[in-house]
């Protein structure tokens, strides 16, 4: 049974962690409270961001070992920072746990990571 948490126990809400222009190995994908993505990025082949004004921003990570799709509003700074390979976790937004973020805020509203056959060994 889903219980809902009140909203004085809820924790404040952040998309990411960035660094100041200090570049990291490695950045985290929080993809849930019990699973998560280490990926180098080193082996960060490509990136593409989508950032259109009146609809979802979409940042696509290929990297060696798979494909991670961050959707959400309000990205800039995250792919600012992921370009500079200056971003240390990424997290989604869950509105069971998580505080309800300002409108200004970035908020990652989906989180996908697939991994290539490789790594699912398939």
């Amino acid at each position: 049974m889903l219980e809902l948490v009140a909203s004085k126990d809820k924790h404040a809400y952040k998309a990411f962690e960035g660094t100041r222009g200090e570049a990291r190995p490695m950045v985290d994908l929080r993809l849930s409270n019990t699973l998560s993505w280490a990926l180098t990025y080193a082996h960060l082949r490509v990136t593409r961001f989508s950032l259109p004004d009146d609809a979802p921003h979409t940042l696509t990570l290929f990297h060696a070992v798979g494909t991670a799709t961050i959707t959400g509003r309000n990205l800039h700074e995250l792919k600012d920072k992921l370009a500079g390979y200056a971003v240390s976790w990424v997290q989604v937004f869950d509105p069971i746990t998580h505080a309800a973020p300002d409108e200004a805020a970035p908020v990652v509203t989906g989180l996908d990571f697939a991994p290539t056959e490789a790594q699912t060994g398939t």
